[in-house]
């Protein structure tokens, strides 16, 4: 299962901003809400709760899964959780924003839209260190840095055009020496030639391109001044406020789903093929390597010392850096908050002893 609608849905986010606070219930209601719930049993003091997914049940959400197997969720005072489906027809924020789901996964660009549009939003946790987008080209020709842009046809896709004009930006590229193609999200342009480079989510299509039996290379925008968190977690200034315990619990059961899942990424991966997303047609191989990468995206040199999806004042910085390079002015250092997770690591980032 590809990823070729995520980004279109990705950059629908300021359009579906607008129900954020008026229609939440008519967004959440898109959801898959069938209940998610843990293996193991115990007296539960936190009653219910949902997660809102930003995206299909691939192995992207792994981390969930495995709270879910095993019993975390259970372990922290829950008796169950629901893992609701994000998809193309829906928008984390809306579903957060009000109340469908405790907690939610979703990427900066649909948050500070959403933002915009007056929801009280908080990010408490950042899952991608590291950018999840780049340009991927073919060995025959690679593109290694963004000077090797210039010269080139890239394929582009509209709804990512602000990217990647913020990357141009940043770069000191002059765009009319580069020639971009618009494109949709299959990459099979770029393997046959007819363009240079690829616009990419590069836990997807970098595997897409293999498969159709090209050998990709990959220029991350990370690498190249784009540091911009993006699979975060949010929550709302009122849960935060006046839930606090319980979106600190429901937050800890998540970071040991995370944590386990760095061990092995062929066991998500295959929770993700095999039960929660099974009726998706996803592929073991697939959704292994996918996942395999997507755990290089969330280590860093912070998490190493301070755990998973912190998020260190330098970086947050650059974060906002670069959202107002690309206009994303309601973006400011109170969206970020690590609280809580200054409180679940107090005693050692390793939840899982």
């Amino acid at each position: 299962m590809s990823d070729l609608n995520r980004r279109q849905f990705l950059g629908a986010g300021a359009a579906l901003s607008a129900f954020v606070v008026a229609g939440p219930t008519l967004l959440a209601a898109c959801g898959d809400s069938k209940s998610s719930t843990s293996s193991s049993s115990s007296s539960a003091k936190l009653g219910t709760a949902g997660v809102q997914l930003s995206w299909i049940k691939n192995t992207e959400f792994a981390g969930s899964y495995l709270a879910d197997t095993n019993g975390y969720y259970t372990k922290v005072g829950f008796d169950k959780v629901d893992l609701l489906s994000g998809g193309p027809n829906v928008a984390t924020e809306p579903v957060v924003n009000g109340g469908q789901a405790l907690i939610g996964y979703t990427f900066t660009e649909p948050l500070a839209a959403a933002i915009k549009e007056g929801a009280k939003l908080k990010i408490i946790a950042a899952m991608f260190q590291k950018n999840p987008f780049g340009i991927v080209s073919v060995e025959a020709k690679p593109i290694n840095t963004p000077a090797d842009l210039v010269g080139k046809k890239i394929g582009v896709q509209a709804v990512n055009q602000p990217i990647w004009d913020a990357l141009l930006k940043i770069n000191k590229l002059d765009a009319s020496k580069i020639t971009v193609v618009p494109v949709q999200f299959d990459p099979t342009p770029l393997v046959k030639g007819e363009v240079d480079g690829w616009f990419a989510f590069v836990i997807n299509e970098p595997i897409t391109v293999k498969e159709l039996g090209g050998k990709p290379v990959v220029m991350g925008l990370q690498e190249n001044g784009f540091t911009v968190f993006q699979q975060v977690v949010i929550t709302t200034e009122d849960s935060l406020k006046n839930n606090r315990a319980k979106v600190k619990a429901l937050l800890t059961a998540e970071l040991m789903g995370w944590q386990k899942n760095l061990a092995d990424p062929a066991v998500g991966a295959k929770l993700a093929v095999d039960t929660y997303g099974k009726d998706l047609g996803l592929t073991l191989a697939h959704e292994t390597e996918e996942n395999t990468l997507q755990i290089a995206l969330q280590k860093s040199p912070t998490t190493d010392k301070k755990g998973l999806g912190y998020m260190s004042a330098e970086d947050i910085d650059k974060n906002l850096a670069v959202t107002a390079q690309m206009g994303l002015t309601s973006m400011t250092k109170a969206t970020y908050t690590n609280e809580l997770l200054d409180e679940i690591y107090k005693d050692g980032i390793d939840l899982l002893k």
